[in-house]
């Protein structure tokens, strides 16, 4: 099995995104003993990407609580005030 060219192209673009992620939550448990983050996504992504990963992240960022928001639907991340989105389509 191995990726189409959309596919590698998806996946540098979807880890780029998420090492600022890991930046961010790195940061916040700098200033902080706990909290947590919110990062929505679509049920795919989350399903199949994210879980595979979430031992990982919890390993090493222990304080900080992830939670994860999933729809099947294009979500306004501003509007609906969520901290962090993944979002995949075309750049505008």
């Amino acid at each position: 099995v191995s990726l189409t060219e959309a596919g590698e192209r998806f996946h540098a673009d979807v880890s780029l995104g998420l090492s600022h992620i890991r930046r961010s939550a790195e940061d916040l448990r700098q200033q902080a003993t706990g909290g947590h983050v919110t990062l929505a996504a679509s049920t795919a992504f989350a399903s199949f990407w994210m879980m595979p990963r979430l031992q990982q992240f919890r390993d090493e960022l222990p304080g900080i609580d992830l939670r994860i928001q999933t729809a099947d639907r294009d979500l306004d991340i501003i509007a609906e005030d969520i901290p962090l989105g993944v979002r995949g389509g075309e750049p505008r």
